[in-house]
């Protein structure tokens, strides 16, 4: 049980934190490249400005957590479950997201979300407002209500994508 534990600037890359139990854990700007966090409970867990490269999330528990201005490069969040989480300003670019649940109302402000891979996900009233989402992959995404504003959209795939009072104010396509 490492619930509450403290790896602030922690050199932990590939460490291993499978199953472990991380609730409101504190990673501010450590290195985790290529760390495993599979089926973790990370509840309120806190990434911010962490180095998450190529780090494993497939099923963990990330609701409330935050990554804010984190490095998560190629990372797979693919089921994981989010609500109410923070990825302002963090570097998601080549990042899987493939059958995540609870973004809505994730905050994706000023994320760089290059060829990103979010099909299917639903990111009703989400903020992506400011994103670069170039090349990525939003297919069949519910993005109802999303705020887009000032994104960059360029080569993104949206087809099936529910855009029903999504926000594109000064959207760059």
């Amino acid at each position: 049980n490492l619930e509450q534990a403290s790896f602030v600037e922690a050199q932990a890359a590939k460490a291993n934190f499978d199953t472990a139990r991380l609730g409101s854990a504190k990673f501010g700007n450590a290195n985790l490249s290529e760390a495993s966090f599979i089926e973790a409970q990370a509840q309120k867990a806190d990434f911010s400005k962490s180095n998450l490269g190529s780090a494993k999330f497939s099923g963990a528990n990330l609701a409330e957590a935050s990554f804010v201005q984190a490095q998560a490069a190629k990372a797979n969040f693919d089921k994981s479950t989010f609500v109410n989480a923070k990825f302002g300003n963090a570097n998601l670019s080549e990042a899987s997201f493939i059958e995540a649940q609870g973004l809505t109302n994730a905050d994706f402000s000023g994320a760089e979300m290059g060829s990103v891979k979010l099909g299917g996900v639903n990111l009703a009233e989400a903020n992506l407002s400011g994103a670069n989402l170039s090349n990525g992959d939003l297919s069949g995404c519910n993005l109802s209500k999303a705020i887009l504003d000032r994104s960059t959209l360029s080569s993104t795939k949206m087809s099936g994508a529910n855009l029903a009072e999504a926000s594109f104010v000064q959207a760059q396509a």
